[in-house]
Protein backbone atom coordinates (compact mmCIF):
# COMPACT_ATOMS: atom_id res chain seq x y z
CA UNK A 1 0.00 0.00 0.00
CA UNK A 2 2.45 2.32 0.59
CA UNK A 3 4.24 1.72 -2.92
CA UNK A 4 0.98 2.65 -4.57
CA UNK A 5 -0.21 5.58 -2.14
CA UNK A 6 3.35 6.57 -3.16
CA UNK A 7 2.74 6.44 -6.61
CA UNK A 8 -0.33 8.64 -6.40
CA UNK A 9 1.36 11.35 -4.55
CA UNK A 10 4.20 11.55 -7.10
CA UNK A 11 1.58 12.07 -10.11
CA UNK A 12 1.01 16.00 -8.32
CA UNK A 13 3.97 16.31 -6.53
CA UNK A 14 7.80 16.34 -6.35
CA UNK A 15 9.12 13.30 -4.54
CA UNK A 16 12.95 12.59 -3.49
CA UNK A 17 13.60 9.42 -1.70
CA UNK A 18 17.02 9.05 -0.68
CA UNK A 19 17.03 5.65 1.17
CA UNK A 20 20.73 6.65 2.62
CA UNK A 21 19.96 9.63 3.87
CA UNK A 22 19.80 8.56 7.35
CA UNK A 23 23.06 6.55 7.30
CA UNK A 24 25.55 9.62 8.70
CA UNK A 25 22.98 9.48 11.90
CA UNK A 26 23.13 6.13 12.51
CA UNK A 27 26.96 5.27 12.36
CA UNK A 28 27.76 8.62 14.68
CA UNK A 29 25.15 7.24 17.09
CA UNK A 30 26.96 3.62 16.79
CA UNK A 31 30.56 5.04 16.91
CA UNK A 32 29.83 6.99 19.94
CA UNK A 33 28.01 4.20 21.92
CA UNK A 34 30.46 2.68 24.31
CA UNK A 35 27.76 -0.49 24.60
CA UNK A 36 24.73 -0.82 22.47
CA UNK A 37 21.41 -3.71 22.27
CA UNK A 38 19.08 -4.24 19.32
CA UNK A 39 15.54 -5.47 19.56
CA UNK A 40 14.66 -6.89 16.20
CA UNK A 41 11.12 -7.14 15.76
CA UNK A 42 10.64 -9.52 12.38
CA UNK A 43 13.63 -9.88 10.43
CA UNK A 44 14.30 -9.00 6.56
CA UNK A 45 16.01 -5.74 5.31
CA UNK A 46 15.39 -3.66 8.96
CA UNK A 47 17.05 -6.32 10.85
CA UNK A 48 19.87 -6.41 8.23
CA UNK A 49 20.45 -2.69 8.09
CA UNK A 50 20.60 -2.43 12.01
CA UNK A 51 22.98 -5.16 12.59
CA UNK A 52 25.01 -3.84 9.69
CA UNK A 53 25.00 -0.82 11.00
CA UNK A 54 27.01 -1.72 14.10
CA UNK A 55 29.66 -4.01 11.88
CA UNK A 56 30.89 -0.69 10.41
CA UNK A 57 32.45 0.44 13.78
CA UNK A 58 34.72 -1.52 15.93
CA UNK A 59 32.34 -2.81 18.57
CA UNK A 60 29.27 -4.77 17.99
CA UNK A 61 26.04 -4.53 19.69
CA UNK A 62 26.50 -6.24 23.55
CA UNK A 63 22.51 -7.74 23.55
CA UNK A 64 20.53 -8.31 21.13
CA UNK A 65 16.56 -9.63 21.07
CA UNK A 66 14.71 -10.78 18.31
CA UNK A 67 10.57 -11.42 18.24
CA UNK A 68 10.26 -13.52 15.08
CA UNK A 69 7.99 -15.89 13.70
CA UNK A 70 10.39 -17.00 11.07
CA UNK A 71 12.02 -20.48 11.62
CA UNK A 72 16.09 -20.59 10.05
CA UNK A 73 15.25 -24.40 9.43
CA UNK A 74 12.52 -23.27 6.74
CA UNK A 75 14.46 -20.55 4.91
CA UNK A 76 13.19 -17.65 7.46
CA UNK A 77 14.78 -15.32 9.19
CA UNK A 78 16.50 -13.88 5.91
CA UNK A 79 18.79 -16.51 6.65
CA UNK A 80 20.31 -14.72 9.69
CA UNK A 81 20.33 -16.18 13.11
CA UNK A 82 21.83 -13.93 15.74
CA UNK A 83 24.45 -16.86 16.24
CA UNK A 84 25.49 -16.25 12.32
CA UNK A 85 25.15 -11.92 13.36
CA UNK A 86 27.80 -13.52 16.03
CA UNK A 87 30.27 -14.85 13.77
CA UNK A 88 30.30 -11.50 12.03
CA UNK A 89 30.84 -9.05 14.56
CA UNK A 90 27.54 -7.48 14.71
CA UNK A 91 27.00 -8.32 17.78
CA UNK A 92 30.04 -9.46 20.32
CA UNK A 93 31.38 -12.42 21.58
CA UNK A 94 29.82 -11.72 24.39
CA UNK A 95 26.85 -10.56 24.04
CA UNK A 96 23.63 -11.93 25.41
CA UNK A 97 21.73 -12.69 22.82
CA UNK A 98 18.28 -14.54 22.78
CA UNK A 99 15.33 -15.25 19.53
CA UNK A 100 11.63 -15.80 20.97
CA UNK A 101 10.29 -17.56 18.17
CA UNK A 102 6.34 -16.50 18.25
CA UNK A 103 3.66 -14.00 16.72
CA UNK A 104 5.45 -10.42 17.76
CA UNK A 105 1.62 -8.73 17.83
CA UNK A 106 2.28 -11.34 21.34
CA UNK A 107 5.73 -11.51 21.87
CA UNK A 108 6.31 -7.84 22.01
CA UNK A 109 3.50 -7.16 24.19
CA UNK A 110 4.33 -9.12 26.94
CA UNK A 111 8.11 -8.01 26.62
CA UNK A 112 6.60 -4.48 26.76
CA UNK A 113 4.32 -5.06 29.63
CA UNK A 114 8.04 -6.92 31.62
CA UNK A 115 10.02 -4.18 31.25
CA UNK A 116 7.55 -1.48 32.61
CA UNK A 117 6.68 -3.90 35.29
CA UNK A 118 10.20 -4.23 36.31
CA UNK A 119 10.93 -0.49 35.99
CA UNK A 120 8.01 0.36 38.44
CA UNK A 121 9.31 -1.68 41.03
CA UNK A 122 12.98 0.14 40.59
Amino acid sequence: MVGLQYWLFSQTHKVTVDAFADMPALLDICFATKKAGALLVGGGVPKNFILQSMLMTPNGFSYAIQLTGDRPDLGGLSGATLDEARSWGKITEEAQAVTVYGDATITLPVLVAAVRERLSHA
